[in-house]
């Protein structure tokens, strides 16, 4: 069964790497003169009203969703619950990958944000990709794998998917509707941390189906053998 699964993982990465490549040449070759991007772009700065105003606070607060100290926050509540176990070791990895690819990435390509003057919040870095986005797109879909894993009833489990899926989506769109991304920027984020999470859903079934520190450092029964 896990075979199999893990045979799907496998596919499912292939496809979402073709598609950031893909998006990557579109970007490297046409730079900030995409039509999808300066239409999309467009249409978030028609409909967002006025800076300050109740669209800008709830968007600013929920763009935090995919920002590094969330998520650090989400390790250390991982960590608690899994007393370092396998889960915990792989997405501390998922993070450091995908923060050390995103930044990498982001210097390769250089490419510029919208206009400031549109900016609903500052940035430094460098456009392509998203690193919200990227967090964002790693760590939600691990969070529902594990999710799918655990002994959780449907319920319980769908509840997380729809959140999970919910608060991806809203970090991609508060990046467009603040005005420091592209749309381009936001899916190839998306794509590249699905990307990195989908091969860590891989190792994950590995690490389980050989025993690979499913007991955590912590779980102080282990030593019980319980």
């Amino acid at each position: 069964m896990r075979t199999k699964e893990n045979f799907i993982l496998l596919i499912i990465s292939i496809v979402l790497l073709a598609l950031f490549i893909l998006i990557a040449s579109l970007v490297y070759t046409y730079g900030g003169n995409l039509l999808i991007d300066n239409s999309i772009r467009d249409f978030f700065y028609s409909i967002r009203g006025e800076k300050y105003g109740f669209i800008y606070w709830i968007f600013r607060i929920l763009t935090e969703f995919g920002y590094i100290y969330f998520i650090v926050l989400g390790l250390i509540a991982t960590l608690i619950y899994t007393k370092l176990d396998y889960r915990w070791c792989l997405l501390f990895i998922g993070v450091v990958l995908t923060t050390l690819i995103n930044r990498s990435i982001k210097d390769v390509f250089s490419r510029q944000r919208p206009e400031e003057a549109m900016w609903w919040m500052e940035e430094s870095s460098n456009s392509f990709p998203s690193g919200h986005a990227t967090s964002a797109g790693f760590i939600y879909p691990f969070i529902a794998f594990s999710f799918y894993k655990s002994k959780y009833s449907m319920k319980v489990k769908n509840i997380s998917y729809a959140i999970c899926s919910a608060l991806l989506t809203i970090v991609m769109i508060s990046r467009l509707v603040l005005g420091v991304h592209y749309f381009t920027d936001v899916l190839a984020g998306a794509i590249s941390g699905a990307f990195i999470s989908v091969l860590l859903m891989i190792a994950s079934n590995y690490c389980s189906i050989n025993g690979i520190l499913t007991l955590g450092i912590l779980d102080k029964n282990k030593d019980n053998g319980n």
